[in-house]
């Protein structure tokens, strides 16, 4: 299978660039370095999300937020009648 891909690799760019020298040797070196580059890549951009998503806790919350975001649950029909005002109330009295 690598072999086919270093073949395929080498046709796709020995067509437009007759100065790259591609080869099943070659392949090889270039497997682990591509291999390191790309786990970097996965990793730092699952780090970047979470830097990201760290101000999005409820809990930080101010109360006027939380009655907010709990009105627009209501209105968007997430929460029923009842179910704004029982959480509205567990709210309120927690404060």
């Amino acid at each position: 299978m690598l072999a086919q891909l270093a073949c395929y690799v080498q046709l796709v760019f020995n067509s437009s660039h007759p100065w790259l020298n591609i080869n099943e040797d070659n392949m090889k070196k270039l497997i682990a370095p591509i291999s390191l580059a790309l786990c970097a890549v996965v990793f730092l951009s699952g780090c970047v999300a979470a830097i990201g998503n760290r101000g999005t806790n409820p809990s930080n919350a101010t109360l006027g937020q939380q009655l907010i975001d709990l009105q627009k649950a209501k209105d968007s029909g997430a929460l029923s009648d009842a179910e704004y005002q029982a959480q509205k109330a567990k709210l309120l009295e927690n404060k």
